[in-house]
């Protein structure tokens, strides 16, 4: 697909690219989304299915780990062309990255059956363990280089240690000499040009033998090496000078191994920079609850709810479409109203489908166009002498001849700018002329002629933004085959134009245009009546939904509890028939010479099995009503098989909050007991441990903005409500700010004792604004 300069830029898609680039993790993932262009039909399917696998991971929780150490290091190789050796930290930053490669990859081979198509672009990946192993040898956490390096540094530095303290020890003993106590400035040594020497007064050095390497900036003071110990000083500089070059040299062997492997690590960032740029799509995705868009072989477009991505929250969804049922359509309605956006969203669609990216919509058909033109907007030149009119017609004049039946045109406004009359006429003209050539076309427009053509025309059609004569205020909203109202008339009057003025201006109006406006807003009030209907249709549908799954759940509840009832009960029916089996063998054993008492016996084992192998649950009766209880009660719950003190009632909703050993749970009058049990009645545990099934327990929660006692009632019954459910681990985000609601959090989980460990955020999830908590689970 063919696309100008100039309609990239009218479409946004640089702000667009941007705006994705800021969901990828690595700077390499940035600059790839920022160079993504078209691709062909095959390639694009390839990233499209990458992407479908990426989001799967991304909408379950399973980040790759991008790690800050998978940067861009092509710098540190083109300097290392130059130098042929790294700086130490420099080396730590390769060390890094052939780290981070390593764990990516472990990553994803654990998942390769499961997503084929991304292990298919990680396979590559080569961790360079040998680089990475020689480089952890030889250059240390603080970025240098370890003494274990080589035998001969190791050598060379403790014979340098060695030598210094015996330096040390001779200055000390002439630090601390009567002989020299007038002509010592202080009592101690320092370092000058490598060497160690002593501060002396500067008109006492004459009683002081040494050598001068430094004078203090007051000139009070020199700075001498004194004469005994220039021997051992020389010696010094002689081993330094050998721990430099053994230096160089190891980093030079480093350098060497690096540059030997630059092609696997430049070939390393390129696989990292295609997953980082395929997650950050998928994040992006997931955070504009976007689609995957299907590609087709026709010139189709066919956008359902779609949002442009630039307006943020503020996007009002709109569906749009051309191609299918007709080639062209034509957009009417006020000012601001949503026509320039409708157009710019349509066309910033197609352009970002065809590079690899979702779409913010629910459904989105996207078709092989062999060239898009979008003239979007003012682009009036004064250094070029041009008007409106003028900067929207030389683009469209140049264009017009190159297209086909393949070829997609956004024009905004077409033919404004000059005198009404002519620019409809030459819009038309421009219309007749793309639908004899078979293209597609999007196309807004002021002028009523226009709108009628569409209405006259096979293979066009009209539509409009919608305008609220009550408020006064457009809505945004896009209607296919209505054509817009003018409601120039009924605006003024609510604005309080003169009655006379009025009919003077409808008097002008010719009867056949009045009567086309008249069918068009009769048509725009249906369409609204229809669309209220709608809109109450669909919610009720939504509530009868509601309804049902709400029951069936209660359903399956109710089963699952009953299910656990005779599960138990049976269970201890089990366990008196294997306690009464033992007691009663022992009778037998003892009436083995009594034949009649024998068969008695036998006859009582008999019958005792078979009552006791009949299952008779408990049954126990819910709670009529929470206004019988008060706090401090003890009821019981069936479903846990666990007695509760009632800590909270909540007459309004028939619930309660019960406190059941350390936990707090909420539940309602139907799944406790408050009758016809006694505490000695408590069915035997099932098992250990009970899963609750909780409904719409969320994986993470968020108290920023709460004040503290909220915030923690909140977050107490988050995390009881998480552990029943059965969750590993949680997410609390509480924001950084003044860290109060960070130490509450903290606070809490240390004296909650299902609370295993927690920990901050790593970067991916979100840093110190938030706290993993993982929960004891035997």
């Amino acid at each position: 697909m063919e696309v100008e300069e100039r309609t990239i830029r009218l479409l946004e898609f640089r702000e667009f690219k941007n705006l994705v680039s800021k969901m990828a993790f690595t700077s390499l993932g940035k600059k790839r989304i920022l160079e993504r262009g078209i691709l062909s039909k095959d390639a694009l399917e390839e990233e499209l299915s990458a992407l479908r696998e990426a989001f799967d991971l991304v909408i379950k929780g399973e980040i790759p780990p991008f790690s800050a150490s998978l940067s861009d290091i092509t710098p540190l190789l083109e300097n290392l062309r130059i130098s042929l050796k790294l700086f130490p930290e420099e080396l730590l930053l390769i060390r890094d990255f052939c780290k981070g490669v390593d764990k990516l990859r472990e990553f994803f081979f654990s998942r390769k059956n499961e997503y084929p198509k991304l292990y298919l672009l990680v396979r590559e990946l080569d961790p360079l363990r040998g680089l990475y192993s020689a480089i952890s040898n030889a250059i240390n956490d603080k970025g240098e280089v370890d003494s274990e390096a080589t035998p001969l540094l190791s050598s060379l530095r403790r014979r340098i240690r060695v030598l210094e303290e015996r330096i040390k020890g001779e200055l000390l003993k002439i630090i601390h000499s009567p002989e020299f106590s007038d002509v010592i400035q202080e009592p101690l040594y320092t370092v000058r040009e490598g060497r160690f020497v002593i501060p002396v007064k500067r008109d006492k050095k004459g009683f002081f033998p040494g050598i001068v390497h430094d004078l203090s900036g007051s000139g009070m003071t020199v700075f001498m090496e004194p004469l005994s110990t220039l021997a051992l000083q020389n010696e010094l500089k002689e081993l330094r000078s050998e721990e430099e070059n053994e230096i160089n040299r190891i980093l030079y062997r480093l350098g060497e191994m690096v540059m030997s492997q630059s092609l696997e690590l430049k070939k390393n960032m390129e696989i990292v920079s295609k997953l980082d740029d395929t997650f950050g799509r998928a994040l992006f995705m997931a955070e504009e609850r976007g689609v995957i868009p299907k590609i087709d072989d026709k010139p189709v477009l066919k956008l359902s709810e779609v949002r442009h991505p630039l307006l943020g929250k503020e996007a009002v969804p709109i569906s749009i479409e051309v191609g299918r049922k007709f080639s062209i359509l034509v957009i009417t309605g006020p000012n601001t109203g949503g026509k320039t956006v409708a157009l710019k969203t349509a066309g910033l669609m197609v352009l970002a489908a065809w590079c690899g990216f979702p779409i913010p919509a629910q459904e989105a058909l996207i078709g092989s166009f062999d060239f898009l033109f979008a003239d979007v907007g003012d682009e009036q030149s004064i250094a070029q002498n041009l008007s409106t009119f003028s900067s929207h017609i030389e683009p469209i004049a140049k264009v017009l001849p190159r297209i086909t039946n393949r070829s997609l045109l956004l024009l905004d406004e077409l033919g404004a700018g000059t005198d009404p009359q002519e620019g409809a006429a030459l819009a038309m003209a421009i219309l007749k002329y793309i639908k004899g050539r078979g293209a597609k076309a999007i196309v807004t427009t002021h002028y009523p002629a226009l709108k009628y053509y569409a209405i006259r025309e096979s293979d066009v059609e009209n539509a409009s933004v919608e305008f609220d004569v009550e408020t006064l205020k457009p809505t945004y909203r896009l209607f296919i085959g209505i054509p817009g109202a003018s409601n120039a008339l009924t605006i003024a009057k609510r604005l309080g134009m003169m009655d006379e003025i009025l009919e003077e201006a409808s008097k002008l109006i010719s009867y056949q245009d009045e009567r086309v406006e008249e069918v068009i807003r009769e048509l725009h009030a249906k369409r609204s009546s229809y669309s209220n209907l709608e809109r109450k249709l669909k919610e009720e549908l939504e509530m009868v939904r509601e309804l049902k799954e709400k029951y069936e759940k209660k359903l399956g509840n109710l089963r699952e509890k009953e299910e656990k009832i005779l599960a138990s009960a049976k269970l201890k029916a089990n366990k008196m028939i294997r306690e009464a089996e033992e007691k009663l063998k022992e009778i037998l054993n003892s009436a083995k010479s009594d034949i009649r008492r024998y068969a008695e016996a036998k006859g009582s084992i008999r019958k005792l099995s078979e009552d006791l192998a009949e299952e008779k649950p408990l049954v126990f009766e819910p709670l009529k009503s929470v206004k019988f209880l008060k706090v401090g009660d003890r009821v019981y719950v069936p479903k846990f098989g666990k007695w509760g003190e009632v800590e909270e009632i909540f007459q309004d909703e028939e619930e309660v909050a019960l406190r059941i050993g350390f936990f707090r749970v909420f539940l309602s009058k139907d799944e406790i007991s408050g009758e016809g049990i006694s505490q000695g009645d408590v069915l035997p545990e099932v098992a250990e441990k009970v899963k609750v099934d909780i409904e719409d327990v969320p994986y993470e929660l968020s108290i920023r903005k709460k004040n503290l006692e909220d915030a923690r009632d909140e977050l107490i019954r988050f995390l009881d409500r998480a552990f029943l459910k059965g969750y590993p681990q949680v997410k609390v985000v509480h924001g950084k700010g003044e860290g109060v609601l960070r130490k509450m959090v903290w606070e809490l989980l240390k004296e909650i004792p299902y609370v295993k460990s927690f920990r901050f955020g790593d970067e991916a999830e979100g840093g110190q604004g938030v706290t993993i908590v993982y929960f004891e689970r035997g």
